[in-house]
């Protein structure tokens, strides 16, 4: 009798489990004591997602292998992310942050996506993650594209990524004052002003003052910045113009550079306040493979009200020349490019081979500061190098490349590889800093902006705006 009565009672528990057991029931009962796996464990195969948490956290605590695995068996997100960063192979890592990234982990979506060697599936899966907010895998995202040859123009990516890394804030700020316009591009960087990445609120800041400091009001006669510095008569009076938001900054680059370096603190050339001007309005070139090339209408308009002798317009890209007192740079040229093309202003000739026009033009004419032209190696004695043979003992010609399209041939006064011929790896001698300063000294040797201005009028049929530059040019040499 006692005995059928304990069958009946077991029996009526069992089949009361579900209640007396319940999830809930289990949960609080492995949640009260550390490390009771077994009832969390229950209550976790019953569906209850705190259960499942519990258990996942409390086997990662305490490294319990055994219970990290039945947690993931029955998809603990966390405990997939413990089995992935702690796997010895990659197979094991791919397949745990494979059941992550199906969960909707956007940073198992991001791993994921460095591992897989298919592009087309490391692109969803970067996007599965950026959807979510995930910041690496935006900004992979525009450098995947960039890298497949997508321009910023076509890569959606760029806008959402300039708000999370400083230097891409920059790009796309610069891509909108290209594109669209600079007041885009400012508007767009007052956004950022109250970005949640310090980084980026910082550079935004920067280039707004940047952009404060250089705007351009007709009614301003700007002073040189280096008023302090000045020589009694400035041989250069330079203007910097910046046609683009990255041009801005590096005419503060250049700028302090060339006023920092101790071989030209004595030489006759000063730096107005420099500005920018409006793609639109300075109409540049910009192709890659030629001279670069801008409208001088605005350019014009500036010299107007302030007063410089040489401008030096810097745009988006094309290769660096300097004609008849302007200068034209693009966004990628360097400090020693613009040695190299200053050294043009002062009548210095490259040192590598010209093309046959414009050597015809030069090669016959007896010489330039930094060459003689000769149809065979001359005597020191014989040129204008002799001045300063007592000072540079070295003086030794040695042939360049210069005239190579011509009979004629062109020599310089050293043996080393100068700035002329390789503007990345050459040197810039004594001797040619001295006849640098020298020819700085002899306006007759120098041309002015106000040459390139009197042509272009002329050019245009507006000969009185020539006349005007013609009078200004014969003033600058009196």
């Amino acid at each position: 009798m006692i005995l059928r009565f304990l069958l009946f009672t077991l029996i009526s528990l069992l089949l009361r489990a579900d209640s007396v057991f319940s999830p809930n029931f289990l949960y609080d009962l492995g949640s009260r004591k550390a490390q009771q796996y077994s009832p969390l464990y229950i209550a976790a195969e019953q569906k209850h997602a705190d259960a499942l948490t519990l258990l996942a956290n409390m086997a990662i605590e305490h490294e319990h292998l055994y219970w990290i695995h039945k947690s993931a068996e029955i998809g603990s997100l966390n405990a997939f992310l413990y089995l992935a960063n702690n796997s010895s192979d990659i197979p094991s890592k791919k397949h745990y942050l494979s059941l992550a990234a199906k969960l909707g982990d956007a940073e198992s979506q991001f791993q994921l996506a460095l591992l897989s060697s298919t592009g087309s599936t490391k692109v969803r899966l970067l996007e599965n993650a950026a959807s979510s907010g995930h910041k690496e895998a935006i900004v992979s995202l525009y450098y995947w594209f960039k890298q497949l040859g997508t321009s910023d123009s076509e890569n959606n990516w760029l806008n959402k990524a300039a708000e999370l890394k400083p230097n891409l804030s920059r790009a796309y700020a610069d891509h909108l004052w290209l594109n669209q316009s600079p007041e885009d591009s400012i508007k767009w960087l007052l956004k950022q002003a109250d970005n949640q990445d310090a980084s980026v609120q910082k550079q935004t800041q920067a280039l707004l003052a940047d952009i404060e400091s250089m705007r351009w009001h007709a009614s301003d006669q700007r002073q040189s910045i280096n008023n302090d510095l000045r020589q009694p008569q400035c041989a250069l009076n330079i203007q910097f113009i910046a046609g683009s938001l990255r041009a801005i900054e590096q005419v503060d680059e250049l700028a302090l550079r060339f006023q920092s370096d101790p071989r030209f603190s004595s030489f006759p050339i000063c730096f107005n306040h420099p500005v920018w001007l409006a793609p639109d309005e300075l109409g540049c070139s910009n192709k890659t493979q030629s001279s670069l090339t801008c409208s001088l209408q605005a350019v014009s308009e500036l010299a107007s009200t302030t007063d410089f002798t040489h401008a030096i317009v810097i745009s988006d890209k094309g290769i660096a020349n300097v004609h008849n007192g302007v200068m034209f740079l693009d966004k990628e040229d360097d400090y020693k490019v613009f040695l190299h093309e200053l050294a043009h202003f002062a009548g210095f000739i490259d040192e590598y081979e010209i093309d046959q026009v414009m050597a015809e033009k030069l090669c016959t004419s007896g010489q330039a500061p930094n060459l003689v032209y000769a149809d065979n190696k001359p005597q020191i004695v014989d040129t204008e190098f002799a001045q300063y043979h007592r000072k540079f003992e070295k003086i030794e010609f040695t042939k360049t490349a210069t005239c190579n399209q011509t009979p004629g041939n062109a020599y310089k006064p050293v043996k080393q590889t100068t700035f002329m011929e390789h503007h990345d790896v050459g040197v810039i001698p004594d001797l040619y800093l001295q006849i640098w300063r020298d020819s700085l000294n002899d306006k007759l040797s120098l041309i002015p902006i106000y040459v390139n201005f009197a042509q272009w009028y002329e050019s245009t049929g507006d000969h009185k705006q020539a006349g005007y530059w013609w009078y200004k040019y014969n003033d600058y040499r009196s």
